[in-house]
């Protein structure tokens, strides 16, 4: 699995995926072990907008359906895991470092121009102060906040199981489904099996729905550090009739 980012063109994807009166449900694949939490956030409230329009979502993680990946799925109203797959790893992080004495062993020195005290914060030519460190601990508990917030709000689990969840951890989806984390182990079959059960027509072929914007190869080739965001979501299936007549 890859990285989860949120592009324009995704969005527009999934808007329509909520508008269209053909898609009966939506299956989305998920394999990432996360990524942007901005990202990941705009994907569960895309999923959740698509599931208010009556569309039911199911989420099957693959590998990895850990940190941004699992707060993806949280969008979904059924989640479907491997009993091998990775799930958890509730929680934010903030990646830094401090290079000041590789720095000056090279003859490196910063000088920076900044329009406030906190912008250097996360430079590496420099050691941060405590208010600093402050700062940007305040910074990543809110946002960890957010995250711990919708798993409450989605999954409710006990008291006990949001500590150890709260904690990071990364468990397999047997323990995730022994948690509360997701709502049954299998793969496709068992997605299915529950859209059955939400009044969706089992025998309505699946249509595969790209999350990326197919692009000339010449540009494809320059944007290709960014362009594969169909392979850090995967897929977003959705069950339409509209396919029948085709």
């Amino acid at each position: 699995g890859e990285y989860i980012d949120t592009t324009w063109y995704q969005q527009q994807v999934l808007a329509a995926l909520a508008d269209d009166n053909a898609t009966q449900a939506v299956v989305v694949y998920i394999d990432s072990p996360g990524g942007m939490i901005g990202g990941a956030m705009s994907l569960y409230q895309q999923l959740r907008t698509i599931a208010a329009a009556g569309k039911p979502v199911v989420a099957v993680i693959a590998n990895l359906g850990a940190s941004g990946g699992y707060l993806a799925a949280l969008g979904a109203d059924y989640i479907v895991a491997n009993e091998t797959s990775l799930v958890g790893s509730v929680g934010t992080l903030l990646p830094l470092a401090d290079l000041t004495r590789l720095a000056d062993k090279i003859g490196i020195q910063a000088d920076e121009v900044v329009s406030g005290k906190m912008k250097t914060a996360t430079s590496p030519l420099r050691t941060r102060t405590a208010a600093e460190r402050l700062y940007l601990q305040d910074t990543v508990n809110d946002l960890n906040s957010m995250f711990i917030d919708k798993v409450k709000q989605r999954r409710k689990p006990t008291p006990e199981a949001m500590r150890l969840i709260a904690e990071a951890r990364i468990f397999s989806g047997r323990t995730a489904k022994a948690l509360g984390m997701v709502d049954a182990l299998g793969n496709l079959p068992e997605a299915m099996a529950w859209l059955e059960t939400q009044q969706v027509d089992p025998t309505l072929p699946l249509l595969e729905v790209s999350l990326v914007e197919e692009l000339p190869w010449y540009e494809e080739f320059g944007a290709g550090v960014v362009a594969p965001l169909e392979r850090v979501v995967g897929q977003v299936a959705p069950l339409t009739p509209a396919l029948l007549a085709r």
